[in-house]
């Protein structure tokens, strides 16, 4: 799970700079996107809901790469995170049933035992 938020981070962070260098001037003084705060909230919505467009739809071509990477990139992300998630709850249950099922044989070969005396 630390990978996860690590690369979410990172995503943001080369969202949020490389939209500066990647878009054009006229395009960062949107007011979707005027300042750093506004660019790093831009690559968060981008990469966690792949919806961008209410805060800024790039115009440059090399932006909209940067947001297709963005997005794609925010797939993966949330995917391995989910998988992550799921798999720390399951895995709890997993080894609470062997425990389980380890006691089970455990009672049933001393009664096993003790039929055969």
């Amino acid at each position: 799970m630390k990978k996860s938020v690590v690369g979410l981070l990172i995503a943001m962070f080369i969202g949020a700079v490389g939209l500066r260098f990647v878009e054009t001037e006229d395009a960062i003084c949107a007011p979707g996107v005027k300042n750093i705060t506004q660019r790093v909230w831009w690559t968060f919505s981008t990469v966690s809901t792949g919806d961008f467009e209410e805060i800024h739809n790039p115009e440059a071509n090399l932006a909209r790469l940067l947001t297709m990477v963005l997005v794609i990139g925010g797939i993966i992300v949330i995917g391995v995170f989910t998988a992550t998630l799921t798999s720390v709850f399951f895995g709890e249950e997993s080894d609470e049933l062997k425990i389980r099922q380890d006691e089970m044989e455990g009672q049933l070969r001393h009664l096993t035992q003790v039929q055969v005396k």
